[in-house]
């Protein structure tokens, strides 16, 4: 019995240091790159701003960097003639400088968002040169204008992967992410900023779109642009593994 009662202990132990242990120490940065590139291949972004209400949200300190990133269907036309296209919205946030006031896990704001029905699942990217990277998968539901200018709203089905990024670890875990902090301030006195990155998209009938986007077509654009963007904003040297 005492066997099963020592690692409980020894975790509340360590976590409730965190919160007991100098609030600042050495500062290690985030192997993150927050310049979302214009083009990831055949994707164009188009820059974005944060709301004041994201920016409330966390602490001050916090950056942001987002952007909707665009693909034609090759032989799809929207009624005006223009190409259909693919689209999927992609954000980073990084971390301020105080560790117990942190970034935390999209789960706890995406309700807030209009987001419900949520659902989380662990998946694996392949990135290029074999290297294979886990995220969280999330699959939701919401509310949306069924047209710029219309008050009725339609319900879309929406798909996110996330993953987070330190000085030298990605993660897909809250739990994990949480026992590094741990160790780094323990053993190495030193905080670590942290971003996530989240990229989303829908499928359905899209209020935007001509086509009805499948939940696989939707996982396929979710795949290809992931590891587009983890090559492109993480500096991998930094990482080491």
């Amino acid at each position: 019995m005492k066997h099963y009662l020592t690692l409980p202990l020894v975790l509340a132990v360590l976590l409730g240091s965190i919160y007991v242990l100098p609030s600042r120490g050495k500062v290690a940065q985030s192997a993150v790159r927050m310049n979302l590139p214009e083009f990831l291949d055949a994707w164009q972004g188009i820059k974005r701003t944060e709301s004041q209400r994201e920016r409330d949200t966390l602490e001050k300190g916090t950056e942001f960097s987002k952007a909707d990133y665009f693909r034609s269907v090759p032989g799809k036309h929207l009624a005006d003639g223009s190409p259909d296209f693919d689209r999927v919205s992609v954000m980073i946030v990084l971390s301020g400088y105080d560790i117990n006031n942190s970034i935390h896990r999209p789960e706890r704001c995406l309700p807030a968002q209009g987001h419900f029905g949520l659902r989380g699942s662990d998946a694996s990217i392949i990135l290029s040169g074999g290297r294979q990277m886990k995220v969280r998968r999330l699959a939701s539901q919401i509310a949306v204008q069924s047209a710029p200018d219309s008050a009725d709203r339609r319900v879309l089905d929406s798909l996110s992967y996330y993953f987070f990024v330190g000085h030298d670890a990605v993660t897909n875990d809250h739990l994990t992410r949480t026992v590094i902090d741990m160790k780094d301030r323990i053993l190495l006195g030193r905080d670590q900023r942290w971003a996530y990155i989240t990229v989303s998209t829908m499928f359905g009938k899209l209020p935007w779109s001509e086509r009805v986007v499948s939940e696989q077509e939707a996982e396929a654009m979710l795949r290809d642009i992931t590891a587009k963007l983890a090559a492109a904003s993480i500096a991998w040297d930094q990482v080491g593994k």
